[in-house]
């Protein structure tokens, strides 16, 4: 192998070398971490907590070494130099595919066939290439611009799509881990941010976010700011485990429970207006909240109140809030000006979106 070969292949190796631990850090750092979080508590049955930094940086280095490992037993070189890097990119999809059901079933599921089959097919593609290098030269320039080092990134291109094609990349999944995890560190801020300016939701989303307004006391202030799935049933956690889909993954159902039994009263509120039962809310409002100028009542329990005066010719209690009356009386006529129902939904939306009001009439 002449100078100009030697330095040609190792400007690729370096170039493989870095598109490699840049996409393998960032992709555990910032897109998997919660996958990662969540297995080992399973795994771990909930004794260790998984560190986003720490664990980006050794899972890099450690599938790093995977790769000097296989290159030293494969000398695979030229274009098939970043079929090295496979059996580590390999691992990273494993490590990153754990399903939705993972809490509930820590299975290797499909992987009990599928990587062995995998394995055995990239090692006939090594052997297929080692053929191949010792007969058929190398041509067309050497250096950043030479087809030898864009053959090589396509590679790694193309097994980087593997990687987020099998992993887990359910939107509404992560968005619950997320919020879990920064509920584990007693984030609530930070787990209330997630995703609220997003349609993705879910009752297990549902049920975490009102666990955390629930903890700031602002339950009845902010929940319908939110998009609220799954009604009362999501909202409430049941007694006892569960596997349902709304069950927790990492904060203890206990938890979840003991949270709804010391804000009793704004739970059950709330689980009346998520179910639109706005006359058993009335109802039990009058037994919790005492209705005078003294009591702030919360956002979404005036603007139910509002909602329910305007409906019901037989209440059993007639509340009157100006700013609320005025705020109900826009949105009515926003609805008059659109005639279509999508553009009047849509216009709605935009302005009365963090509403109980767009939650009853829309949702």
């Amino acid at each position: 192998m002449d100078n100009t070969t030697k330095h040609s292949t190792a400007v690729v190796k370096t170039a493989c070398a870095i598109v490699f631990l840049l996409f393998t850090f960032f992709y555990l750092y910032y897109f998997q971490a919660d996958i990662l979080a969540m297995a080992q508590h399973v795994l771990s049955h909930g004794k260790t907590h998984y560190n986003r930094t720490v664990g980006a940086v050794l899972i890099t280095l450690v599938l790093y070494l995977l790769q000097m490992g296989v290159y030293a037993l494969t000398k695979l070189e030229w274009r098939a130099h970043a079929l090295t890097y496979f059996p580590s990119l390999l691992v990273l999809t494993f490590l990153t595919s754990p399903g939705n059901h993972f809490f509930q079933d820590a299975s290797l599921g499909a992987w009990l066939w599928a990587g062995p089959l995998v394995v055995l097919l990239y090692c006939g593609v090594v052997w297929v290439f080692r053929q191949l290098e010792d007969i058929i030269s190398e041509s067309g320039g050497t250096g950043v611009f030479s087809r030898l080092m864009w053959v090589n990134m396509l590679i790694m291109v193309v097994m980087f799509f593997m990687v987020a094609a099998f992993s887990n990349h359910d939107e509404a999944f992560h968005y619950r881990l997320n919020i879990e995890s920064r509920l584990l560190g007693n984030d609530l801020d930070g787990a209330l941010a997630v995703g609220k300016d997003t349609e993705v939701s879910n009752e297990a989303i549902t049920r975490l976010r009102a666990y955390a307004l629930s903890k700031k006391g602002q339950l009845g202030e902010h929940l319908f700011e939110y998009n609220v799935s799954g009604g009362s049933a999501a909202i409430i956690p049941p007694k006892g485990d569960t596997s349902s889909v709304a069950a927790s993954v990492m904060i203890p159902q206990q938890e979840l429970r003991k949270q709804y039994l010391r804000n009793k009263k704004d739970y059950e509120l709330c689980g009346f207006l998520a179910d639109k039962q706005i006359d058993k809310f009335a109802q039990a409002l009058i037994k919790y909240y005492p209705l005078n100028d003294s009591v702030h009542l919360p956002k979404h329990y005036r603007e139910a109140l509002t909602l329910y005066t305007r409906q019901r010719s037989h209440r059993v209690v007639d509340y009157r809030n100006s700013v609320m009356e005025t705020d109900f009386a826009d949105l009515l006529k926003l609805e008059r000006e659109n005639t279509d129902k999508r553009a009047r939904k849509n216009a709605v939306h935009d302005n009365f979106r963090n509403t109980y009001w767009y939650y009853y009439l829309y949702r």
